[in-house]
């Protein structure tokens, strides 16, 4: 992930966290598209099905960490640039992260 996206992420993160917060005991998947502007929260079962069988895989893995790590998974979906990156937060903001 590269340091753009990372910045995109905290410019957005009261979004996300609050997106987060509404489902928290779903523990779902957070997606910010970047064309629209906005944050979605999916239940990570529907997240999973739109993805290829290997980034299946490695969302299986990154989930599970996260979820035994008390973070949060957020995708970014960079049309333009043909991306979809994903990194793991922590579930609660940080004094750095504000």
């Amino acid at each position: 992930m590269t340091d753009h996206y990372l910045d995109l992420i905290y410019l957005h993160q009261d979004t996300i966290y609050r997106a987060y917060s509404d489902f928290a005991d779903k523990q779902p998947i957070i997606l910010l598209h970047l064309k629209d502007t906005k944050v979605y929260a999916y239940p990570v079962s529907d997240f999973k099905a739109t993805l290829s069988p290997r980034s299946q895989k490695s969302l299986d893995r990154e989930y599970s960490l996260a979820v035994k790590n008390g973070d949060i998974v957020v995708f970014v979906r960079d049309d333009d640039n043909r991306q979809l990156v994903s990194v793991s937060i922590p579930a609660e903001p940080t004094v750095a992260n504000k």
